[in-house]
Protein backbone atom coordinates (compact mmCIF):
# COMPACT_ATOMS: atom_id res chain seq x y z
CA UNK A 1 0.00 0.00 0.00
CA UNK A 2 2.93 2.04 0.97
CA UNK A 3 4.15 1.56 -2.75
CA UNK A 4 0.99 3.01 -4.53
CA UNK A 5 0.70 6.06 -2.15
CA UNK A 6 4.74 6.58 -3.22
CA UNK A 7 4.27 5.83 -6.79
CA UNK A 8 0.75 8.21 -6.88
CA UNK A 9 2.45 11.04 -5.10
CA UNK A 10 5.42 11.00 -7.07
CA UNK A 11 3.15 10.89 -10.41
CA UNK A 12 1.17 14.44 -8.77
CA UNK A 13 4.82 15.88 -7.59
CA UNK A 14 6.25 15.19 -11.72
CA UNK A 15 2.38 16.28 -13.51
CA UNK A 16 2.49 19.89 -11.22
CA UNK A 17 6.16 19.75 -12.18
CA UNK A 18 5.16 19.51 -15.68
CA UNK A 19 2.26 22.16 -15.73
CA UNK A 20 4.78 24.57 -14.19
CA UNK A 21 7.33 24.17 -17.47
CA UNK A 22 4.69 24.49 -19.87
CA UNK A 23 5.55 27.83 -22.07
CA UNK A 24 3.30 30.27 -22.49
CA UNK A 25 1.19 30.52 -25.40
CA UNK A 26 1.73 32.65 -28.70
CA UNK A 27 -1.22 34.65 -27.17
CA UNK A 28 -0.08 34.65 -23.79
CA UNK A 29 3.49 35.90 -24.79
CA UNK A 30 2.03 38.74 -27.08
CA UNK A 31 -0.50 40.22 -24.40
CA UNK A 32 2.23 40.05 -22.16
CA UNK A 33 4.87 41.97 -23.54
CA UNK A 34 3.34 44.17 -26.41
CA UNK A 35 3.53 48.56 -24.90
CA UNK A 36 5.31 47.20 -22.07
CA UNK A 37 8.97 47.51 -20.19
CA UNK A 38 10.25 44.84 -18.23
CA UNK A 39 13.78 44.10 -16.44
CA UNK A 40 16.20 41.82 -18.49
CA UNK A 41 18.66 39.79 -16.62
CA UNK A 42 20.87 37.45 -19.20
CA UNK A 43 22.60 34.92 -18.09
CA UNK A 44 26.33 35.79 -18.32
CA UNK A 45 25.83 39.11 -18.53
CA UNK A 46 26.01 41.56 -15.43
CA UNK A 47 24.70 44.83 -16.61
CA UNK A 48 20.58 45.16 -15.88
CA UNK A 49 18.76 45.82 -18.67
CA UNK A 50 15.63 47.58 -19.86
CA UNK A 51 13.29 45.99 -22.36
CA UNK A 52 10.99 48.11 -23.94
CA UNK A 53 8.71 46.76 -26.69
CA UNK A 54 6.55 48.33 -28.81
CA UNK A 55 3.64 47.28 -30.77
CA UNK A 56 4.71 47.72 -33.87
CA UNK A 57 7.26 44.66 -33.50
CA UNK A 58 10.16 47.69 -32.40
CA UNK A 59 11.94 47.35 -29.26
CA UNK A 60 14.50 48.72 -27.14
CA UNK A 61 17.35 46.98 -25.31
CA UNK A 62 18.90 49.88 -22.33
CA UNK A 63 21.03 49.79 -19.13
CA UNK A 64 20.21 52.34 -16.65
CA UNK A 65 23.29 54.03 -17.19
CA UNK A 66 23.12 54.61 -21.09
CA UNK A 67 25.85 52.23 -21.78
CA UNK A 68 23.43 49.63 -23.89
CA UNK A 69 21.10 51.45 -26.16
CA UNK A 70 20.18 49.32 -28.82
CA UNK A 71 17.47 48.90 -30.97
CA UNK A 72 15.77 45.32 -31.89
CA UNK A 73 13.00 43.81 -33.57
CA UNK A 74 10.33 41.27 -32.12
CA UNK A 75 8.01 38.67 -32.57
CA UNK A 76 5.67 35.90 -31.67
CA UNK A 77 6.55 33.21 -34.89
CA UNK A 78 4.38 30.15 -35.80
CA UNK A 79 5.77 27.92 -33.57
CA UNK A 80 4.77 30.49 -30.55
CA UNK A 81 8.37 31.51 -29.62
CA UNK A 82 9.18 35.04 -28.90
CA UNK A 83 11.97 36.00 -30.68
CA UNK A 84 14.24 39.52 -30.86
CA UNK A 85 16.97 40.57 -33.09
CA UNK A 86 19.27 43.08 -32.51
CA UNK A 87 18.91 45.61 -35.57
CA UNK A 88 22.57 45.81 -36.43
CA UNK A 89 25.06 43.89 -39.12
CA UNK A 90 25.93 40.35 -38.40
CA UNK A 91 23.46 39.49 -35.53
CA UNK A 92 20.88 36.62 -35.88
CA UNK A 93 17.41 36.75 -34.43
CA UNK A 94 17.10 34.42 -31.24
CA UNK A 95 13.68 32.97 -30.67
CA UNK A 96 12.91 31.31 -27.34
CA UNK A 97 10.12 29.97 -25.39
CA UNK A 98 8.85 31.50 -22.27
CA UNK A 99 7.92 30.53 -18.92
CA UNK A 100 6.13 31.87 -16.37
CA UNK A 101 8.59 31.16 -12.81
CA UNK A 102 7.19 30.50 -9.38
CA UNK A 103 8.19 33.80 -8.05
CA UNK A 104 6.09 36.61 -11.25
CA UNK A 105 9.25 36.27 -13.09
CA UNK A 106 9.22 35.04 -16.71
CA UNK A 107 12.27 32.92 -18.16
CA UNK A 108 13.61 32.98 -21.65
CA UNK A 109 14.40 29.48 -22.71
CA UNK A 110 16.37 28.13 -26.06
CA UNK A 111 17.48 24.41 -26.06
CA UNK A 112 16.60 23.71 -22.53
CA UNK A 113 18.53 26.27 -20.83
CA UNK A 114 17.33 29.51 -19.41
CA UNK A 115 19.10 32.41 -21.05
CA UNK A 116 17.18 35.14 -19.72
CA UNK A 117 15.30 35.92 -17.10
CA UNK A 118 12.93 39.34 -16.78
CA UNK A 119 9.63 40.78 -14.57
CA UNK A 120 7.53 43.32 -16.27
CA UNK A 121 7.15 46.85 -14.60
Amino acid sequence: MKKIVLAASMAFALSATLAQDKPLSADEIRALVTGKTMDVENQGLSAALYFEAGGSGSARLTSPRGSINVSLKWQVNDNGLFCTHVLRAGSEETCTSVHKAQDGAYTRVKDGKVVSTFKMR
